[in-house]
């Protein structure tokens, strides 16, 4: 992994970016001030890039992740999120909506969120605090995850994608006061625009799609403690959801906290002691799968943390 950042980096105002990172615990947890989870879903080696910049408070990131991800968690505290995908060559579901590059998604205040990604896919999201939307934050549409509107998706995506290039290539734009101003009222007009758009679509949440963010989110807290429905309905709320059969899901869920508890461990436990705590009996068929998923071994996995360290 590779890290660089602004010496003047911090929560008001720097930059930062991290490449070829390999470690999808590590990969979520570079992140400031969101709480979150990433599960691969997809086989094969993970490497991920985040490029993250802070103006007067306001959060700009980017994040491209070579491997199917599920994501869930909660996103960041006092402020309103607006993400798009700048690449997406398969189907991606927020909160159980399929998205497309014409999506614009969205959480407010530390929501709860579940995004799962297709491989190779690529996330912009521009984070304004509340107190810059005071006057106006009452405004906030309610029931809607997401709207489909190419304008106003092109134009997210062309204002984060203006302000990384003007903080990598011109990073004396922003030291001025004024200009800080006049940019703070450009994300202004955004989130007006962003708020016409959203009132438009504001139509009541589908109680069977509640229903299935509730389901997962009970089987990723207690994995393999099913709900008292249906083998169908549980089947139609996991596809919903994550696009996988709940077999398929659970067992990957089960081998992501496999490694990350080998990531993120730091009393000494055996590779076997990891997998049986999370389920997996058989360690011939535990080692199989897991380098199915993750295109290494898991004692790969601790060699690769041991240079890391």
């Amino acid at each position: 992994m590779e890290l660089t950042s602004d010496s003047g980096s911090s929560h008001q105002n720097g930059f930062r970016c991290a490449s070829h990172i390999r470690e999808l615990a590590q990969h979520s947890r570079l992140l400031t001030d969101w709480s979150l989870r990433y599960d691969q879903l997809s086989k094969g080696r993970f490497e991920g890039n985040i490029k993250e910049a802070w103006i007067d408070g306001i959060q700009f990131h980017e994040e491209q992740l070579s491997q199917a991800v599920f994501q869930s968690g909660k996103g960041r505290d006092k402020t309103l999120c607006l993400g798009v995908f700048n690449r997406l060559p398969d189907e991606a579901r927020w909160m159980g909506k399929s998205l497309t590059l014409q999506d614009v998604t969205w959480s407010y205040n530390g929501g709860e969120l579940m995004l799962q990604t297709p491989d190779h896919a690529a996330i912009q999201v521009l984070s304004i605090p509340l107190s810059l939307l005071s006057d106006i934050a009452t405004e906030l549409p309610n029931a809607v995850y997401s709207v489909r509107d190419d304008a106003l998706a092109s134009r997210i995506r062309q204002q984060i994608t203006a302000t990384f290039n003007s903080i990598i290539n011109h990073p004396l734009q922003m030291a001025g006061r004024q200009a800080r101003q006049h940019f703070k009222s450009d994300l202004r007009g955004l989130v007006f625009a962003f708020f016409d758009v959203a009132n438009q679509h504001n139509t009541p949440v589908r109680h069977s799609l509640q229903k299935a963010q509730r389901v997962v989110k009970s089987a990723q807290d207690e994995l393999c403690l099913m709900t008292h429905t249906s083998r169908r309905t549980l089947q139609n709320c996991f596809e919903i959801v994550t696009g996988q059969s709940p077999a398929v899901f659970l067992k990957n869920m089960r081998l992501n906290g496999v490694k990350r508890t080998l990531v993120t461990r730091h009393e000494p436990l055996s590779i076997s002691e990891v997998a049986s705590q999370w389920g997996f009996w058989h360690l011939s068929q535990f080692t199989a799968d897991y380098k199915r998923l993750f295109g290494e071994l898991p004692s790969q996995t601790l060699k690769a943390i041991h240079r890391l360290n």
